[in-house]
């Protein structure tokens, strides 16, 4: 494990618990399912530009840092809830990281 997961918000937290869904993966934009749960979680995290950073590096599928991702890439479908206002955050955290 990296340092830095150590550090984050979802740390110990078992998605599959949250209704039965794993909304961190399949379950997070669906029928049922309101991301900006996760969002939330994600967007008070100290290490959301590292764990943003490992998945996009790892082209890993899930939530990463606040963003769902394909093959380390956003997934534009998945994401689009989230508003400009959002992605001004991340990019500023970035910045300063």
């Amino acid at each position: 494990m990296n340092k830095w997961m150590e550090q984050a918000n979802c740390k110990g937290m078992d998605p599959s618990s949250m209704g039965g869904k794993d909304v961190f993966f399949q379950d997070y934009v669906g029928y049922d399912n309101d991301p900006t749960y996760v969002d939330s979680i994600c967007a008070q995290c100290p290490v959301q530009v590292e764990c943003l950073g490992y998945g996009i590096e790892n082209k890993l599928e899930g939530v990463w840092g606040g963003v769902f991702l394909k093959l380390g890439r956003p997934y534009e479908s998945a994401n689009k809830h989230k508003p400009d206002e959002w992605w001004d955050d991340l990019r500023s955290r970035a910045v300063d990281a």
